[in-house]
């Protein structure tokens, strides 16, 4: 039941980043940048424009989804773990999860990414970013973190 309940949690936010068409759009999607995933000790970084892409693809038929199924895989065996906003900066899934809970007619996922009060995800000095190749197949890289931060000299996508 809690990996069907990840997995729903993980459809919404998909929707939700993806935003609705015209006035209705969420501004969210443009301060979010990576989901992270920990399955274990090790940690999981999907980029989100090509995880909605790949989730759309799953879908709707079209290219490869592969980049959301292995997303899919992890977060069934793992849990979510951080948000990475648009300045590089990892912030704590569970954070965001009570700060929803407390204020849920007020809540911004862009307000809150972006404030002072948003609460840092502990990070290991290395992850995992996953992404894929032309053919679609499944491709991993590890890139170092310095202090919860992507150093803007490193450019993997």
């Amino acid at each position: 039941m809690k990996t069907q309940w990840k997995v729903v949690c993980f459809i919404v936010t998909i929707f939700v980043t993806v935003g609705l068409s015209g006035q209705y759009s969420v501004t969210a999607a443009s301060v979010t940048e990576d989901y992270v995933i920990k399955v274990d000790d090790q940690f999981y970084s999907y980029n989100k424009e090509k995880l909605n892409e790949s989730f759309l693809n799953h879908t709707y038929g079209g290219g490869s989804a592969s980049l959301y199924l292995d997303f899919k895989d992890k977060l069934e065996s793992g849990d979510f773990h951080a948000i990475m906003n648009a300045d590089g900066k990892y912030i704590s899934y569970t954070a965001i999860e009570d700060a929803f809970i407390a204020d849920q007619d007020n809540f911004s996922l862009s307000e809150y990414l972006n404030s002072s009060g948003a609460l840092k995800a502990s990070m290991p000095s290395e992850i995992t970013v996953v992404t894929t190749n032309s053919s679609g197949s499944i491709t991993t890289t590890s890139v170092e973190i310095d202090n919860g931060l992507v150093p803007e000299v490193i450019n993997i996508f």
